[in-house]
């Protein structure tokens, strides 16, 4: 019977040509995946760079923190305290941070907008009158804790905000837009979701602020959560299950998306206190369950993507403890 086996030179020229062949289709998707991924990141507009981070040194609190445990950002390296010293009144630094800002600088446009925020609103999140006497041996260690960091907040606040005026608030939401336009993700979400703390009665840009507010917010919001910011990620989890995103300036429709929605608060939940996990996942579970097929597979695959970003933003869970996470040098710490 005759063989129907190649010659052994024709079959090393086969199976030349097709390794070759294999090589080349593997470089068109290479490209053709570049290229989608890059058009997808091009639908919000040019004006968000898709970094502007880069990586913070680690300690041995695993949380970019330094050599005493406290996070770098709360000290700021000696570069970023030539902008911004959080030891020294922000009256004396607005000058310089508005130079800066307008500039282009990121950093300085970042730590201004959230240095007026802390100013403007601070007195929302404690008060800022003579602290309260409380004997800390009546306290647990945790309530202990609590008090000692609200403490240190007021003396921050204090100090950071002492001499300022109302006319000094006049830009504030103006360089939120601004942070947000330099692609920092919690300003990103907040100026999505502006709030009333955010408004100042002397505001003069309340036009373009509200033209901008309803053409970014969702794709702000977006872009805020695929970078894994928690205040982004609990927005969508919102906008997609009521059908829209709210701001200041109202209602801002977006379709809704049980899928997205229900994996935005999935990775937004993985940083909630034990005791309330349980109920929480309880929770999304009923959600899943009235998906379909296929929008479990978008729910598994989104949520797996929120959760890899937040992680590796905001490894630790929330220990109730936040005062010095309102810092801006803390807020700003990744530009």
């Amino acid at each position: 019977m005759p063989s129907l086996s190649l010659p052994r030179t024709r079959r090393v020229s086969w199976m030349v040509l097709l390794a070759i062949l294999l090589a080349t289709g593997a470089l068109w998707v290479f490209f053709f995946v570049g290229v989608k991924r890059d058009m997808i990141a091009s639908d919000i507009g040019p004006e968000f760079p898709r970094s502007q981070t880069h990586e913070l040194p680690r300690g041995k609190g695993g949380d970019a923190d330094g050599e005493d445990g406290r996070p770098i950002g709360v000290r700021g390296s000696s570069s970023r305290v030539a902008i911004y010293d959080p030891d020294v009144p922000l009256r004396a630094q607005t000058d310089k941070l508005r130079r800066l800002s307008d500039g282009g600088n990121p950093y300085a446009t970042c730590v201004l907008s959230y240095a007026l925020q802390m100013c403007f609103g601070g007195a929302d999140r404690t008060a800022f009158g003579d602290p309260p006497n409380v004997d800390l041996a009546t306290l647990g260690m945790k309530d202990a804790d609590e008090y000692a960091v609200a403490i240190e907040y007021w003396d921050r606040h204090k100090t950071t905000c002492s001499g300022l005026e109302k006319t000094d608030f006049i830009d504030l939401n103006k360089r939120l837009l601004m942070s947000a336009k330099h692609g920092h993700a919690r300003s990103m979400a907040d100026f999505a979701q502006l709030s009333t703390l955010l408004s100042s009665s002397v505001e003069s840009e309340g036009p373009i602020l509200e033209r901008d507010n309803a053409l970014l917010a969702e794709p702000m919001l977006n872009r805020a959560a695929e970078r894994g910011d928690l205040h982004a990620l609990n927005g969508v989890a919102a906008a997609y299950r009521d059908g829209h995103i709210s701001s200041i300036f109202g209602f801002h429709p977006v379709r809704k998306d049980e899928a997205k929605a229900l994996a935005a608060w999935y990775a937004a939940s993985r940083l909630a206190p034990p005791e309330e996990m349980a109920l929480i996942d309880e929770q999304i579970l009923a959600g899943k369950n009235r998906l379909s097929q296929a929008e479990k597979i978008r729910f598994r695959s989104l949520s797996a993507r929120y959760e890899r970003a937040r992680s590796a933003r905001s490894p630790r869970r929330n220990d109730g403890i936040g005062f010095s996470e309102e810092y801006p040098e803390v807020i700003c710490r990744d530009l």
